[in-house]
């Protein structure tokens, strides 16, 4: 089974020879390469337990790299700061993370670390812009966020991310806590923002057919990635 999946010309990030074990010594990741071109929509597939999410954390230096290196606009990760990197590649995990704060208050957390401090918060205006666009048409930015279900925390958490403008989208199953309408606008607002050239790389195990965007699948298996169709599926354009 082969153990690398490339693209060449001008990578946005360089995967080489990423191996991983758990702490109860199962290999989750073999030496697995992979290149990511920029405006790129990957859709990673496989088992649970398979190293899918593992890998994403790795991404983003939230687990610790034991062998093998990732590389991103060039630059090793090891070489990056934790906290910038973690802004211009945002991961946002199957279970979301909130404060029992309020919805506003959640929604503007990444503007107080000291990384994101130049930054210019989003407006109240611009805020309840983005949780209409998302069905949350119900959610007052006062509400506290403890309240709100799992759908519409996972929500939350992608109208987080997405306002700090990332590069680079990691997405850990963002549909598998949503209704089908929810999780079609979700799907929908994916495809929009690879349209506009973000650079998305998606685990889902819902079945994702897109409608407007060109959409590369590979699935991790025994610890390796392989393509898992014989083509790239393409929506009309």
């Amino acid at each position: 089974m082969p153990k690398s999946v490339d693209s060449v010309h001008q990578p946005l990030l360089v995967v080489k020879e990423l191996s991983h074990t758990t702490p109860d010594n199962r290999l989750v990741l073999d030496k697995v390469s992979l290149t990511v071109q920029p405006g790129q929509f990957i859709v990673i597939t496989g088992p649970s337990g398979g190293g899918k999410s593992t890998f994403m954390r790795l991404l983003v230096r939230l687990e610790h790299i034991q062998s093998g290196s990732v590389a991103f606009r060039g630059r090793e990760l090891t070489t990056l700061d934790a906290p910038a990197l973690r802004t211009k590649m945002v991961l946002l995990q199957q279970t979301p993370i909130i404060s029992q704060r309020t919805v506003r208050e959640n929604l503007l957390m990444a503007y107080g670390f000291q990384t994101n401090r130049s930054l210019v918060r989003p407006s109240s205006e611009q805020l309840r812009e983005q949780l209409d666009h998302l069905l949350l048409h119900d959610v007052e930015l006062k509400a506290p966020a403890g309240s709100l279900s799992v759908g519409q925390r996972q929500r939350l958490c992608l109208i987080r991310a997405l306002l700090l403008k990332p590069e680079v989208l990691l997405l850990d199953e963002p549909v598998s806590a949503l209704d089908p309408v929810s999780r079609k606008v979700v799907e929908k607002v994916t495809e929009d923002l690879n349209k506009g050239g973000l650079t998305i790389i998606m685990i889902s195990h819902a079945h994702f057919v897109p409608e407007q965007v060109t959409v590369r699948r590979l699935a991790l298996d025994s610890g390796s990635f392989r393509e898992s169709n014989c083509h790239l599926e393409e929506g009309p354009r």
